[in-house]
Parts: structure tokens; C-alpha cells; sequence
């Protein structure tokens, strides 16, 4: 079940019943594979995260000039 943050706003009451859905939140979404891509001279140029939801990110590799 996907996560759906709570918009908070000042004054709002801190309730077990958000907090506990936030902790379930964090819980069901880390890492669970990370695909990576090469290029033909098989330099690793990126990837695909796939989180424990299922759901997906994109991942950039880059090198930094030194």
C-alpha cells in the first residue's frame, strides 16, 4: 500500500494513529534491488531502484572531475 503524507499544519495535534502510519510508511519503502545499466565499454551509467512498494526510481551515475 502506497505511503500518503499528512499535510501538517500549525496547531495540529501529534496522534499515534499519524505517527504510527508514518513509521509504517518509512518501514514499506527502502531499498529492495538496484538494477544497473552499462554503456559498450561497460562503464556503469545508471540504474533502476526498486523499492520494497514496487515502485521504481531512476538512478544517475556520474563521475566527478578530480
Amino acid at each position: 500500500m502506497a505511503y500518503t503524507p499528512n499535510t501538517w499544519s500549525d496547531g495540529d495535534v501529534i496522534t499515534k494513529d499519524k505517527m504510527n502510519a508514518l513509521e509504517t510508511g518509512v518501514k514499506n519503502v527502502c531499498p529492495k534491488s538496484l538494477q544497473l545499466t552499462a554503456d559498450s565499454t561497460g562503464k556503469i551509467t545508471g540504474g533502476t531502484l526498486t523499492l520494497t512498494d514496487d515502485s521504481t526510481i531512476p538512478v544517475t551515475v556520474s563521475q566527478a572531475e578530480l
